[in-house]
């Protein structure tokens, strides 16, 4: 079930089992996974003409609670056919800014013919407190341009912002697609971009325990202008 208060608008998700979530105004919103509950979104679709989210915010977006979020679209079709032509985008969570926090598990499994990524933002991500994070995405798009490759694999990603993960749940990134060395634009474990102009770009990991596994010659930490890690436990497997 469901329930949505305009008052404070939060959205209580209370054994959820349906299709993705859209806040189209750009509002500070939260999604709320009640104590003990499990929730799923779930999408299954090889025809998509344009890009898919699973929680999708044009505002700010925090996810909280006591709950579990399992997040698992396909937009490949059946099959483990590879393609060398670049399909739409697969977003697990898409915000402007985004936090995940309290005592929830987010568990977001990907499968695109294009560029699948967990957990995206335009501006700044936190996952603090006891959040736990499980991102497996996976790309069935083989890349032919060597010179200028497409993204494909990305695990947490913020386009404008910083990134901090902390506190005590751990973060697990898995990552698959058809080549066993991935090209650096291709796979990013947690990344931190910039574009010279609306600031960001920097990663802080501290407290949390972080796992990254991807191709080889994929990127599991990168970040535009610095990263700093403190009692932290990071580790990177290909």
């Amino acid at each position: 079930t469901y329930a949505y208060s305009t008052h404070d608008k939060t959205l209580r998700l209370n054994g959820y089992n349906g299709g993705v979530i859209r806040f189209t105004a750009d509002n500070d919103v939260t999604v709320n996974l009640v104590n003990g509950s499990t929730n799923t979104i779930t999408l299954n679709n090889g025809a998509v003409t344009e890009n898919q989210h699973g929680v999708y915010a044009a505002g700010n977006l925090t996810v909280t609670g006591n709950g579990t979020l399992n997040i698992n679209m396909g937009i490949s079709g059946t099959g483990d056919e590879i393609t060398t032509e670049y399909g739409k985008a697969l977003y697990g969570l898409y915000a402007k800014s985004l936090t995940v926090n309290g005592e929830i598990n987010v568990n977001v499994n990907l499968t695109s013919n294009g560029f699948s990524c967990g957990m995206f933002a335009t501006k700044d991500i936190t996952v603090a407190d006891k959040a736990n994070v499980d991102v497996k995405c996976r790309s069935k798009y083989k890349n032919t341009d060597f010179s200028f490759p497409n993204k494909v694999v990305y695990g947490i990603y913020s386009q404008n912002g910083d990134i901090k993960l902390s506190g005590t749940g751990t973060k697990n990134i898995e990552h698959t697609c058809p080549l066993y060395s991935a090209q650096r634009q291709e796979a990013k474990g947690v990344y931190a971009e910039n574009d010279r102009y609306k600031g960001g770009g920097r990663i802080e990991i501290s407290g949390a325990k972080l796992t990254i596994k991807m191709p080889r010659e994929g990127v599991g930490i990168e970040s535009y202008y610095d990263c700093e890690i403190g009692r932290a436990s990071c580790r990177e497997r290909v």
